[in-house]
């Protein structure tokens, strides 16, 4: 590799060297827990995530907010003035939702 003029590398000593290549180093059996443990959390959050949507799915599909106070009312939960504005588009709530 070039190098630019003027700028000149000192060699490392024997002590410098190994605590450089000791702080970087981790055991394999440590990366292999850890790789194995984010594996397992990752799995287990998709698997959560999957199993929740039909779960949800059911709960939108079943009810319609009603509530004069609309912060009660559930995330993704149809108004009546939202169902108003679907079929005035000519979408039926199945098709939005879906």
């Amino acid at each position: 590799m070039n190098q630019p003029h003027g700028v000149t590398q000192r060699p490392l000593s024997d002590a410098q060297r190994e605590i450089n290549t000791a702080d970087l180093r981790v055991g394999r059996r440590w990366l292999r827990f850890a790789r194995t443990l984010w594996l397992a959390l990752t799995l287990g959050c998709l698997l959560l995530f999957a199993l929740g949507i039909p779960a949800y799915s059911t709960q939108i599909h079943g009810v319609t907010c009603t509530a004069t106070n609309l912060t009660t009312c559930l995330t993704g939960v149809l108004t009546p003035g939202n169902m108003a504005a679907l079929h005035h588009l000519g979408l039926a709530r199945d098709v939005y939702l879906a």
